[in-house]
């Protein structure tokens, strides 16, 4: 597992479990307990667009009827969600999934 962004800068801090930060490279990234063990996931980019799992789980859909689609998946999970800026699709898929986990 890649070291957290602030001790790449030489501050160690905490990460705050359940919460989208950004680290240095701009990309959100989010800590889930799993087991005991703190899990580091980020939202990369993928090549092509592919139905939000959240979205699809929601029924959420543009105003046209098509389902909601994204350029952007979980790393860790590989799973696709919408960026953080656009919806909350990746802070609330994880708190779903991780919820009574801790």
């Amino acid at each position: 597992m890649a070291e957290p962004a602030a001790m790449k800068r030489g501050v160690i801090e905490a990460p705050v479990l359940n919460t989208v930060t950004t680290n240095l490279e701009g990309q959100c990234e989010l800590y889930t307990m799993e087991g005991g063990r703190l899990i580091r996931h980020t939202l990369k980019s993928m090549p092509a667009r592919k139905v939000c799992a959240y979205c699809k789980f929601t029924g959420e859909r543009f105003a046209n009827g098509n389902i909601k689609q994204t350029f952007y998946h979980c790393e860790t999970c590989n799973v696709p969600l919408c960026r953080f800026q656009s919806r909350e699709c990746f802070l609330v898929y994880h708190k779903l999934k991780f919820q009574g986990t801790s």
